[in-house]
């Protein structure tokens, strides 16, 4: 029964920053570029980093339904992504089995990278936003 405390006690640490590190990957990676959508459909920001940092994907697949209309040319490269990002997973695992890249590499490549890059596209790191005092310049000039 002692044991078990201080394992836990040794281990409590690991609780605390491992869903700290989750909640900061979120923030940069899906918060900023929800941040970037919500901006570009006139949403609110806040509300868009909040989604991003806090359920991280589906997050932003809720704001990416919010803010734009699905056609069959967008779910089509949408899937030829996915397998294309699934083709070089397959390669991060395989060379990651003959020891040429660290085995952490495939689920960091996946959940950083690919899955981005499935939902966006080109788009995949675009982090910038739109301030509305320049859309309205925008459509004013056109």
């Amino acid at each position: 029964m002692l044991t078990n405390i201080f394992l836990f006690i040794g281990l409590a640490p690991l609780l605390i920053i491992i869903p700290l590190f989750f909640v900061l990957l979120n923030l940069l990676i899906f918060g900023l570029q929800n941040r970037n959508i919500s901006s570009q459909a006139n949403l609110k920001v806040g509300n868009g980093l909040l989604l991003g940092m806090l359920l991280g994907p589906l997050g932003m697949i809720i704001r990416l339904f919010q803010s734009t209309k699905l056609t069959i040319e967008r779910l089509t490269f949408g899937i030829l992504r996915f397998f294309l990002v699934l083709l070089i997973n397959n390669v991060i695992i395989i060379a990651a089995k003959s020891d040429l890249v660290p085995p952490v590499l495939e689920p960091f490549f996946f959940y950083v990278i690919g899955i981005t890059f499935i939902l966006r596209g080109k788009n995949s790191f675009q982090f910038s936003t739109i301030n509305k005092k320049d859309l309205t310049n925008i459509k004013q000039k056109k």
